[in-house]
């Protein structure tokens, strides 16, 4: 009991002083205002006593750097700062220099193919790998290609004859370009006579008629033809020699009836026509007279009724439609001293006279 009185009297004693400190406060309140506020220094013209900061720097730095390539310089700032208070103290622009360019591989560029007649191009250019810059470009030359030869062909042809060598050209060409590559010249032996009617078409050489029979004449240094023997030729065109001896006359009826004869050819070396050496040939059309006849008998050529054609290259007088001569000009339409105007066409003769066949 004695305890609880001793604490309710403390209790009592606290809260007296509680408001009693309240209540001090209360009045002293502005007072303390004024206390704790802090004076303002008037401003003043009147120089002080305190010492001027100076600024220390500090190592210079490096800002805003801006990385240079090869196609532009770089930057930064070189920036010094007051070691103490951070303050900047200056600011230098700084460059950095343009880097060089990387070359990549060269690359081909523009090419143009060669061929059998021209060289070939292209361009070797080089770029830097990083800004693809061109570095260089250099033309090169791509060698010609060989030709492609083709085979062989033959021009320039000339045939060879009895009288002279003929000749070809053996050519090569390139299959690409058609340029000459090689040409060769080659020659073609000398051929034999190419007889045409009895006569050479080269070298008019008579195709002597082969198998006829001769007599050896009473001079004894000369022959005369005296019969067809075992020739099977319808033109005849009888030899100017015989067994190196000349053949100077026709014989009497050496040819008589020998109708299967087309035509005659008599030598320069022959002089005279026997006596019905020619008599009923009736397929003769055409007769060539050497230059040396001067004698025909007068039955020579009787009953030749196709002979439309006298080539006379002798001295005799012979008119077509005569009888004289030996008949020779009898049923002539023309009687000249050129080359034959019959023509075979296809087994059937014609002649030409006056423009008309």
């Amino acid at each position: 009991m004695k305890k609880l009185l001793i604490l309710f009297l403390s209790l009592i004693l606290m809260l007296s002083l509680a408001i009693s400190l309240s209540a001090c406060g209360d009045d002293n309140s502005d007072n303390y205002s004024e206390i704790n506020e802090p004076a303002v220094d008037e401003p003043t013209d009147e120089p002080t006593d305190e010492p001027t900061h100076e600024h220390t720097p500090a190592n210079a730095v490096e800002e805003n750097r801006v990385e240079a390539t090869c196609k532009k310089e770089g930057s930064y700032d070189e920036v010094v700062y007051c070691s103490e208070c951070k303050t900047e103290l200056s600011r230098t622009a700084k460059t950095i220099e343009m880097l060089s360019h990387t070359p990549a591989n060269a690359v081909e560029e523009n090419r143009v193919e060669s061929t059998c007649k021209k060289e070939g191009s292209y361009d070797e250019v080089v770029y830097c790998s990083e800004c693809k810059t061109e570095l260089s470009r250099t033309a090169k030359t791509i060698e010609m290609l060989s030709h492609t030869p083709a085979n062989a062909v033959e021009e320039n042809r000339v045939e060879a004859t009895c009288k002279k060598e003929g000749s070809y050209d053996v050519v090569v060409y390139c299959s690409e370009c058609k340029a000459e590559i090689s040409r060769i010249s080659n020659t073609i032996a000398i051929t034999d006579h190419k007889f045409v009617s009895g006569k050479c078409e080269y070298c008019d050489l008579l195709n002597e008629s082969k198998g006829l029979e001769f007599s050896l004449n009473d001079d004894n240094l000369s022959y005369s033809v005296t019969g067809l023997g075992t020739c099977t030729d319808t033109d005849i065109v009888i030899p100017a020699t015989y067994n190196d001896k000349p053949v100077t006359a026709i014989g009497s009826s050496a040819f008589r009836y020998c109708d299967s004869l087309t035509s005659v050819e008599i030598p320069d070396s022959v002089t005279t026509i026997g006596d019905y050496a020619f008599r009923g040939c009736t397929s003769l059309t055409s007769v060539v007279i050497g230059d040396s006849v001067t004698a025909i008998d007068s039955q020579s050529f009787r009953s030749c009724e196709k002979l439309v054609e006298v080539i006379n290259k002798s001295s005799l007088n012979i008119t077509a439609g005569s009888s004289g001569n030996g008949y020779i000009a009898c049923y002539a339409k023309e009687v000249h001293s050129g080359d034959s105007k019959i023509v075979n066409y296809n087994d059937y003769l014609f002649y030409t006279y006056n423009g008309v066949n």
